[in-house]
Order: structure tokens, then sequence, then C-alpha cells
């Protein structure tokens, strides 16, 4: 299995702004950003190869796919 490396923020132990995933080949898995904790907004996922595999957009941790 392949392992993933994570860059996140945190503020008083809860995620916040910027998240993103990468695979063990350093290419880019998971982008998008946390608001008090819960995924906010647009988040975009692609596969090993970096070809974008999906778009969501999440409204107070609530997700809707886009594509």
């Amino acid at each position: 299995a392949m392992r993933t490396s994570e860059r996140a923020t945190y503020k008083n132990g809860e995620k916040t702004g910027l998240w993103e995933e990468f695979y063990e080949n350093g290419v880019l898995k998971i982008r998008g950003n946390y608001k008090n904790n819960l995924p906010d907004g647009p988040w975009d996922y692609w596969d090993k190869d970096g070809k974008q595999t999906g778009a969501w957009e999440y409204v107070d941790g609530v997700a809707k796919l886009v594509e």
C-alpha cells in the first residue's frame, strides 16, 4: 500500500486552512480547506498519476459532488 503525507494547519487542536495530502511519489492526492475542523469550500482529488478524479464542494462539512 502506498503511504501518504499530509500538509495541514492546526489551531487549538482543530484543522484550519489549507489541507494537502500527497502520494508517496510526491504527487498531490487531495487539496482543500478546513474551517472549524470541518471541510469547507472546494476540494479536489487526484490519482497517483496526477489525473484529477473528482471535485467536491463542502458547506459546513457536508459534501456536494461537483464533477
